[in-house]
């Protein structure tokens, strides 16, 4: 019987019978990281190769799938993505391998993280966690906040997500504003967006959600100068991956008030206990550990999704 390796023995923790019954269909035998966190390229090279592992499942986008350890793996015939983000995989070297590779893109994903940026829109707005603080500890202050509907939103990155994410905010009778790019370009949009270039919806925006791939055009693409572009009374919202923003930028600009806050879901190294955000003592941030995804519905479909499209293409 073939080996196959899952990099988190956290895979489908909440979906292990759902999971099983895609496994009993085929002939493999699994083998999960024995230890907490990611896998480095080490701990992958020595895990494949001791099991002749044909097939890899990368739960983590921290999972370090170089090109070092897909040609240190001759046995490795397809590698599936637990998500859509293939920044993590040298997709080339696995090209040049013959190594198949499948993501999630077809599960409803997208659907639960803009969920979670309105979570954190309508938070923000409306000062609830502030408020539960402050109920919590006996205190009752009336302070007026904002409205979510009638502001402004501005979108960098129209994929999955972000169309979705627009698609919300249109119900919410929100200005919609698109980053232009050369994916925009040629590309039609419904009626309530407006394509504009990416310094405007920097100036003009209440909330910026980010939704880009990680290339090297997008790495750090959001740092002071941006920031600085940007209302003080408005907020930026990461979903999508932490290398997108210079992360001491960030702090800065939240710790001098250049912005009114920030919701973030992603960072740099996760599982994470010490990410600089995590320890600021800052109080105009929200910090979730990348649970964007994580609904019981959705999280089931995706973990079969992973499975299936491992086991079914070795």
């Amino acid at each position: 019987m073939e080996n196959v390796l899952i990099t988190s023995k956290e895979f489908a923790k909440s979906n292990e019978q759902h999971v099983t019954n895609v496994i009993e269909k085929f002939n493999y035998n699994i083998i999960y990281n024995s230890n907490q966190g990611a896998m480095n390229e080490d701990a992958l090279i020595e895990v494949i190769n001791k099991n002749k592992c044909v097939g890899l499942l990368v739960y983590s986008s921290s999972d370090e799938v170089t090109n070092r350890v897909i040609s240190s793996c001759p046995t490795l015939r397809t590698i599936s993505r637990h998500g859509v983000g293939l920044e993590n995989i040298d997709t080339e070297s696995a090209k040049a391998h013959n190594i198949s590779i499948c993501n999630t893109s077809n599960s409803h994903d997208y659907e639960a993280v803009a969920d979670w940026v309105f979570c954190t829109m309508l938070a923000f707005s409306r000062g609830l966690c502030k408020f539960n603080e402050e109920m919590s500890e006996g205190e009752w202050n009336r302070i007026p906040r904002s409205d979510v509907w009638g502001k402004t939103i501005g979108i960098i990155g129209f994929g999955r997500i972000g169309s979705v994410v627009a698609k919300r905010a249109a119900a919410f009778s929100m200005k919609v504003l698109v980053a232009s790019s050369t994916h925009t370009k040629n590309r039609s949009f419904p009626d309530y967006v407006q394509v504009v270039p990416i310094n405007e919806v920097l100036q003009c925006s209440d909330f910026v959600s980010l939704h880009s791939v990680v290339n090297p055009q997008t790495k750090g693409m959001i740092g002071k100068e941006q920031l600085e572009m940007m209302k003080p009374t408005a907020y930026l919202i990461n979903s999508a991956r932490s290398a997108l923003v210079k992360q001491k930028d960030l702090f800065e600009a939240l710790h001098n008030k250049v912005i009114a806050g920030a919701a973030v879901d992603v960072y740099d190294i996760e599982p994470t206990t010490e990410d600089p955000l995590m320890i600021s003592g800052l109080d105009n941030i929200i910090l979730t550990p990348h649970i964007g995804i994580y609904t019981v519905e959705t999280l089931r479909e995706i973990d079969i999704l992973a499975i299936q499209n491992l086991l079914s293409n070795l």
